[in-house]
């Protein structure tokens, strides 16, 4: 059986390996599955990478849900902008 081998067009990593690169757009963080881009994987929730999209946009493509109440997406949200800006 042959497996499909998917890699990111930007910069090369081999996605079906695991490989992903942390300052790639295409890769954003994960190679074929990551943890909840909302809340940072405290809900469980696990995100599937939409492989065409992300070759189409140069910029990773995800598909998922998190599992915590909205009032804790935008705890989660509110603290993040207060660390990063």
């Amino acid at each position: 059986m042959i497996k499909d081998n998917y890699q990111c067009s930007s910069c090369g990593a081999n996605w079906t390996n695991y490989e992903y690169s942390n300052d790639c757009m295409e890769c954003g963080c994960g190679a074929m599955e990551r943890s909840c881009i909302i809340c940072g994987g405290h809900c469980g929730s696990v995100y599937k990478r939409s492989i065409i999209d992300s070759w189409d946009t140069k910029e990773a493509q995800w598909i998922g849900s998190c599992n915590l109440s909205v009032a804790e997406q935008l705890k989660f949200m509110k603290d993040f902008i207060k660390k990063n800006y």
